[in-house]
This record gives C-alpha cells, sequence and structure tokens, in this order.
C-alpha cells in the first residue's frame, strides 16, 4: 500500500511579514506540494483575527501553519503561546527564523511547535526541507 499526503483542501498558513521570504516559501511549497493553497498573514495580531473569523465562519483550520519568530508586533513565540492557551494549535506549527542561533529552534521546539526551519538556508535547500516536513507532519491517506 503506497501512501501519500493529501494535497486536495490542503491549507497551509504562512504568517511572515517579509515579502522576499514569503515569495521563497509559496514557491517552495508549490514545488514540493503543488495543490496546497498557502494563506498569508504579515502579522501575528492579523493572523489571530483571521483565524478567529474562520473559526466563527465554521471554515476548517489549517493542516499546517509556518510562523517567523521575529514578526512586527507580536512575536512568533508568543503567537505560538496564544495558538496553544486558546485551543487553536489544532494543526503543527513550523517556526521559521533567519537567525542561525541554536537556542531559537530549542525554544521553538520547547515552546511547542512542531519543527523549525532556518531561512539561511538556500532555496533548494528549502524546498527540500520544507517538502519532507510537510510530508512528516500533514496527514496521511492511503491511495
Amino acid at each position: 500500500m503506497n501512501e501519500q499526503v493529501s494535497d486536495s483542501q490542503t491549507v497551509c498558513w504562512l504568517v511572515e511579514d517579509s515579502i522576499e521570504d514569503t515569495m521563497l516559501l509559496k514557491m517552495a511549497i508549490s514545488t514540493s506540494h503543488p495543490s496546497v493553497e498557502v494563506i498569508v498573514s504579515t502579522s501575528g495580531e492579523v493572523a489571530l483575527r483571521e483565524m478567529e473569523q474562520r473559526n466563527l465562519a465554521g471554515l476548517p483550520f489549517p493542516a499546517l501553519m509556518i510562523v517567523d519568530v521575529n514578526l512586527p508586533g507580536m512575536k512568533g513565540f508568543d503567537f505560538l503561546g496564544f495558538l496553544i492557551a486558546g485551543g487553536f494549535k489544532k494543526f503543527p506549527v513550523i517556526m521559521m527564523s533567519g537567525s542561525t542561533i541554536q537556542k531559537e529552534e530549542a525554544t521553538s521546539m520547547a515552546s511547542g511547535a512542531d519543527g523549525f526551519l532556518e531561512k539561511s538556508m538556500s532555496f533548494y535547500q528549502m524546498e527540500e526541507r520544507l517538502g519532507q516536513m510537510i510530508e512528516d507532519l500533514l496527514p496521511r491517506q492511503s491511495v
């Protein structure tokens, strides 16, 4: 029996303020998983408001969320804390940072994240790493 990630109706929510990083992440996701829809919020505050609106409208939560550690206003770790405290973390969360400090990865995992991605890697490394993380974290369905 062959298993693969089911991309149909799969939504990845990206919380990132950098236009350039957003474009790179969307390209990496679309290359490895072309039918995954990517929703973008430019800050933690905006993402929380949009999640609340989606929740009130009865729309499903994303299958995966990718959150920048260094967001303007509410920082990524604070956002993750709000997700957990508010009962919204019903999906895997990958934290990411342009910093290569190992402490950020350890803090991410200790804070409840399911993965960590360094933005400083090449596009091809990011595409491969993110594609593997999606494979590892998204629910699997039999084909």
